[in-house]
């Protein structure tokens, strides 16, 4: 029995989790995409795809813009800093490509548009 379903047992409605550990910096990118959407809460599994998709071709560049639009100070900081530690570490200009970053969130429970969260 996982978290989730813990949760949904004591009435939780909807919940979006994470499989594994991911960088933060990937997490708030991907949640706050996935929010965006203007259908998350009727079709929440195509609004964690869109949120995926555009995770996966989100240049370091773009992501270190999109954090300056969500977050501020030394939150801003930290998660620019692991931009730069993923450019880094793995070459790459696409730092979030990986499945292992973008495929680690599903969701579950009941997801009734017109039902409260």
């Amino acid at each position: 029995m996982g978290f989730p379903h813990v949760l949904h047992y004591w009435g939780v409605r909807r919940v979006i989790s994470a499989l594994w550990p991911v960088l933060d910096v990937a997490m708030v990118l991907l949640y706050a995409d996935f929010y965006s959407q203007p259908d998350c809460l009727e079709s929440p599994a195509q609004a964690l795809s869109a949120a995926r998709s555009a995770l996966r071709v989100l240049t370091s560049e773009q992501a270190c813009e999109r954090l300056a639009t969500i977050c501020s100070g030394d939150v801003l900081h930290q998660l620019q800093s692991e931009v730069a530690y993923l450019v880094l570490e793995f070459g790459v200009e696409r730092p979030f490509s990986d499945p292992l970053v973008w495929a680690c969130t599903t969701v579950s429970g009941l997801w009734d548009a017109h039902s409260t969260p």
